[in-house]
């Protein structure tokens, strides 16, 4: 049987097995979450993951960075659909899949800024500094926008290579 040193997770406070997280302090779910890190393919028994021994722990902070409030969202005749998305930890990445409550997903196309006037302008910065962004989605499977309103859970983000 493999011996692991215990550590425990700075953000979530779970302990967890040191050599299974790419960080120091953090747990891998929390590296994950936090900073993209490669994270743990869970197995939970009696509360706990049997490969890097995580408890399942989050924060609310945590749960907050891991969904988003559709603040309106738009179809245009051509089926694009745009979403204002509120996003607590600031601006998500391309290729970011959400999914609502009833089980429908999207996936972000692109970032974008579009204006038509000074006033625009302005309430694009106001919206942006509290952190309600405007994206190119597309559903997956389906061709429906979000509801207004809807908080969205991210399932997925995209591979984020770090430097070594």
């Amino acid at each position: 049987m493999q011996s692991h040193l215990l550590n425990t997770c700075d953000e979530c406070g779970s302990e967890y097995y040191k050599d299974t997280s790419q960080m120091a302090n953090l747990c891998p779910q929390c590296a994950y979450v936090l900073y993209g890190y490669k994270n743990c393919i869970h197995q939970l028994v009696n509360g706990r993951c049997t490969k890097c021994y995580w408890d399942g722990s989050k924060t609310t902070y945590l749960e907050g960075i891991q969904s988003v409030e559709v603040f309106d969202a738009y179809i245009f005749s051509d089926g694009r659909i745009v979403a204002f998305l509120k996003s607590f930890g600031g601006k998500l990445l391309d290729q970011t899949v959400l999914k609502d409550n009833s089980g429908n997903q999207w996936k972000i196309r692109q970032y974008v800024w579009t204006t038509g006037s000074i006033e625009a302008y302005e309430k694009r910065e106001k919206e942006e500094a509290e952190n309600i962004f405007q994206y190119l989605i597309e559903g997956i499977n389906q061709a429906e926008k979000p509801a207004k309103g809807a908080i969205l859970k991210i399932v997925e983000v995209p591979n984020i290579t770090k430097p070594k």
